[in-house]
Order: C-alpha cells, then structure tokens, then sequence
C-alpha cells in the first residue's frame, strides 16, 4: 500500500520473500507507483493490471486523507499471472477499506512503521490467496 509515493504497509509470501533488500522493496515500490501515477495524472486514467511473463501486477487505486487533504493511496498486490484476478482484487478493496477504516485521517509523515500492526490484517483478509497452489492440494490431503 502507496501513498505519497512512500509505502505504508509492506507484506509479502513465497518467491517474493527474495527481494529482501530494502533498496529492492523501495524500487518496487516506486516502480508501481511511478505507474499508478502517471496513469492517473497524464493519461487521465487507471493502470489496473501489469503484465509481465510469469507474473502480474494488480493495482488499486484509492482515496485516503492524510493531514485533512484528501490523497491517492495505491493497493497493489504482485501475484502468479494464473492467480484469481477477480479474488484478488476483491481482497485489495477489503484491505483498502479496513485501513480506512483502522486509520480513517493519516497525520505527519507516513512510515511502514507507523502502520506495520496492520500486516496481520492483510493476512486475515488475504486468507488462503497467499497459498501456493501445491499448499492449497497438500491442505485438502
């Protein structure tokens, strides 16, 4: 989740768990914002997917107050290309709305530490999305 350009909270599973590096996760992240924003302020318009060979990029892109001016927030998730699109992105506006929800007015700087407690919210929501599909098979046996 982006906001200002700066990443509130910062979940990730599996193969993802490599880019571990703090300048890899920041380039991430500016990356998907760089796109979320040049769509919205240039092209008049909204990046909802990104597709690469093996994966794809789902973003949504919201709304949140932060010091009472009202900002855009990006929820984006970096998934397997054959993942659920329309699960997935159902769990990104849950997740949109809970933070709101958790943090309606966001005030001063935003940090990934101020918000890190809500890493355990994605989890409840994300559920058995973040299972990979050979977990899911193993789980039923």
């Amino acid at each position: 989740m982006i906001a200002l350009g700066v990443s509130l909270v910062r979940k990730q599973y599996h193969q993802y768990e490599s880019a571990t590096q703090e300048s890899e996760l920041i380039l991430r992240d500016g990356l998907v914002s760089a796109i979320e924003t040049f769509a919205r302020t240039v092209l008049k318009d909204q990046v909802e997917t990104f597709l690469m060979t093996d994966q794809k990029i789902l973003i949504m892109a919201g709304e949140i107050f932060i010091d009472n001016r009202e900002e855009a927030i990006c929820v984006y998730a970096i998934c397997d290309r054959a993942a659920p699109e329309k699960r997935v992105r159902e769990a990104l506006s849950r997740i949109h709305t809970a933070f709101l929800s958790k943090y309606p007015k966001v005030s001063g700087v935003v940090s990934l530490e101020r918000y890190s407690n809500f890493a355990e919210t994605i989890d409840a929501i994300l559920g058995d999305l973040v299972l990979r599909p050979q977990d899911r098979l193993d789980r039923l046996l």
